[in-house]
């Protein structure tokens, strides 16, 4: 290939060049601009991270917070007011209804601790609220509030009626045993769920007297506080904080006359008078040696039956 050639190809292929650059310049060629989709403003909002149940109380392991379209928002979802607040403390409650993984936790199934509804929501599965009535002494002066646990003591009037001449060694019992009043503790570490109307104890530590205490008891517990409300009176006893022991109550009940011991004594003495005035050959018998005794406490008279 000669040098003239070799220039006349050189020559066509720069003119090729420039003939489609200057084509894809008047085509309005070059680098294309990629058209930008319009941004779309989003808002925090709380949704669940699994399936959760009706009744359930909303945990921290149970909600995130989750990017939605400010356009597609619709009323009730809970959305973030502030950068540092969690999912948790914005969407705290228990359910009213049943929530899917990734779905809008909504204000209208959260039951907030301040609104109605949120005793029966508290309630342990199997459980009853009961409410009896109280006083100043009957609730430890207003010391006892809602998440304490107490004892129930019952005390009521108890008449029995023996025949003396057909039954001497049983009326002597009675007698000996009781005169008027019993008292029983008749349930053990009860949850206070309520007092009054109020499921919490609000912002101070003052003490606050109650007319209705609301427990949390079963079904058969329920029906006992029903019938002991009829029998007597009912008083509570506040147990220590985690106290969970439950004290064996199959010891005598406290009665009237067995309370004060009064009656131990007198019959240990009288015994040991009688032991003392009998001879050896003498034939000993209970039944046949009584002793009644007055016992006085202020404006009270009490007679007390007492084998020798």
């Amino acid at each position: 290939m000669n040098r003239n050639m070799m220039i006349i190809m050189v020559g066509g292929f720069l003119i090729s060049v420039l003939v489609a650059m200057m084509v894809q310049l008047t085509l309005g060629g070059g680098k294309k601009k990629v058209a930008s989709s319009p941004s779309v403003e989003t808002v925090m909002v709380v949704v669940a991270l699994e399936d959760l149940k009706a009744g359930k109380e909303i945990g921290e392991k149970d909600v995130k917070w989750q990017t939605w379209p400010k356009e597609a928002l619709f009323e009730g979802l809970v959305k973030r007011s502030d950068s540092k607040q969690s999912a948790y403390s914005a969407a705290s409650g228990i359910l009213r209804a049943d929530i899917s993984k990734g779905q809008p936790v909504t204000s209208n199934v959260l039951l907030r601790a301040n609104e109605g509804g949120i005793m029966a929501a508290n309630l342990a599965p199997g459980k009853r609220a009961f409410s009896i009535n109280v006083n100043s002494a009957s609730m430890v002066s207003g010391f006892v509030g809602p998440g304490d646990f107490v004892d129930v003591i019952l005390t009521y009037e108890v008449e029995v009626d023996v025949d003396e001449d057909e039954n001497p060694a049983l009326d002597r019992f009675v007698r000996q045993n009781i005169d008027e009043y019993a008292a029983e503790t008749i349930l053990q570490n009860v949850k206070v769920i309520a007092i009054d109307q109020k499921a919490n104890r609000g912002g101070d530590d003052k003490a606050k007297v109650g007319r209705t205490v609301t427990l949390e008891v079963g079904l058969r517990e329920a029906e006992h506080l029903a019938l002991a409300s009829e029998i007597g009176d009912l008083g509570l006893a506040l147990r220590r904080l985690g106290d969970e022991d439950i004290v064996d109550n199959s010891e005598p009940l406290v009665t009237d006359v067995r309370m004060t011991g009064i009656h131990k004594d007198l019959q240990a003495r009288f015994t040991e008078l009688s032991r003392a005035r009998r001879s050896d050959d003498e034939e000993y018998s209970m039944t046949g040696m009584n002793e009644m005794v007055r016992v006085y406490s202020g404006s009270a008279v009490q007679t007390v039956t007492v084998a020798r």
